[in-house]
């Protein structure tokens, strides 16, 4: 008889649009292949759940949908401010909670003993305030400390600055506490693991890193190089570290680029473009912003380069991952591509200011055999090492070692 595993996702891991779906999607999968899952989930719409719903019970025993209440209305910011202080908890952890979630958390509980608690996303560690018998894992995704410390790094405001370092000083004293709780910590990087040095147990910290899907993310049948000169750039938009990289490239690194060469396009692909975005898209005519798109995959193979201009957040980005897949040819800055083991200059090229950026992509576009030989170790090194048959493999080798419950101390003390 299979163990089970109850399974809570602040967020509804479909469509499959944005990294954090995938990663949650996909590990998933892989765990249900092994063991009884259970998941409880909040949805933000009906459009949300439906193709979500069967495919994820085609692997899940039981599949929980509740609706997601988050709103920022100045009732909800007292509750949430209120919270924060009563719990101890950051802001973000606060305005995160949700009473359904935590309904069907205890009613799941209660109903049966489950041999593992996986919490998705440090925000659904608040859930599981009670002593319980059951062994407990948390994939971070991203250390929510280090997200914050680099949002306020480039923030021009002085007082939004300040917000930013206090927010990230709460949130590393609240994941630090936390994990000292938990049975298993999975984050994506051997560098998240270093920054967790400082708890008790490092040995409970596995990395586990992002994957890719090597069969549907495949190079095109002919090559990059007789593509017109288009640098790509995909995500989900509405996320504002990809947003601000979009924004960032089109004001700093396209004007450079306009002067070295002529006939560049920058293509920005993903959902949810906010409002300045789209009028930089409108405004110039060799910015491309599309919004939401059926196929990501046409707009990469149509272009000749792709760029991660990323300046903020935290975790490794699976856009980089997809892009080494196809084969293409990428610059990125060092914060996107961390986590990731690339070496530079032979899988990747590494830029992090306009100047440097701009140089790069100008030097490929001029040489065609080393935008080959760059995408070629970029996807001999996906297939290898980030196709997510062996990043499941690697997550279901922790949960078989996992530790045995530490005596006298609580479970989950969030």
């Amino acid at each position: 008889m299979k163990k089970t595993i109850l399974f809570v996702s602040q967020q509804f891991p479909y469509p499959l649009t944005d990294g954090g779906n995938i990663r949650t999607f996909k590990l998933l999968e892989g765990l249900a292949a092994q063991y009884d899952v259970c998941l409880i989930a909040s949805v933000r719409s009906d459009s949300d759940v439906q193709e979500g719903f069967q495919l994820l019970k085609g692997f899940c025993s039981e599949v929980v949908c509740v609706p997601d209440v988050k709103s920022r209305s100045p009732l909800s910011s007292i509750f949430t401010v209120g919270r924060a202080l009563l719990r101890n908890l950051p802001l973000a952890v606060a305005h995160n909670f949700n009473r359904h979630i935590q309904r069907e958390v205890n009613v799941h509980r209660a109903r049966k003993e489950f041999w593992a608690i996986h919490m998705n996303h440090l925000d659904t560690v608040q859930y599981f305030s009670r002593e319980g018998t059951e062994k407990t894992v948390l994939d971070s995704h991203n250390l929510l400390h280090l997200f914050y410390a680099k949002a306020a790094s480039i923030e021009r405001s002085l007082w939004k600055r300040t917000l930013l370092r206090l927010e990230a000083w709460r949130m590393r004293r609240y994941e630090f506490r936390v994990f000292e709780t938990l049975d298993n910590v999975v984050v994506c990087s051997e560098l998240e693991k270093h920054h967790l040095a400082g708890i008790s147990g490092t040995d409970r910290v596995r990395v586990v890193p992002n994957g890719v899907d090597c069969t549907y993310f495949h190079p095109p049948q002919k090559g990059y190089e007789r593509n017109p000169a288009t640098v790509v750039f995909t995500g989900a938009m509405g996320y504002s570290p990809n947003s601000d990289a979009a924004v960032y490239f089109i004001r700093e690194v396209m004007p450079i680029l306009r002067k070295k060469s002529q006939g560049i396009r920058f293509a920005v692909v993903g959902r949810d473009p906010p409002a300045e975005l789209v009028a930089l898209g409108r405004q110039w005519t060799d910015v491309l912003v599309t919004g939401k798109v059926p196929d990501v995959r046409e707009h990469v193979w149509g272009a000749r380069i792709f760029v991660v201009p990323i300046r903020k957040g935290a975790g490794t980005r699976l856009k980089v991952l997809e892009a080494f897949a196809m084969g293409i040819p990428t610059v990125s800055t060092s914060v996107g591509a961390e986590g990731i083991e690339f070496t530079p200059e032979q899988d990747l090229l590494l830029a992090d200011d306009p100047a440097s950026m701009a140089d790069r992509i100008v030097e490929l576009l001029q040489n065609p055999g080393r935008c080959e030989a760059l995408g070629k170790r970029a996807m001999a090194l996906a297939r290898s090492r980030y196709d997510w048959k062996a990043v499941t493999e690697g997550l279901l080798e922790g949960y078989e070692r996992l530790a045995a419950p530490r005596p006298n101390e609580a479970r989950v003390r969030a």
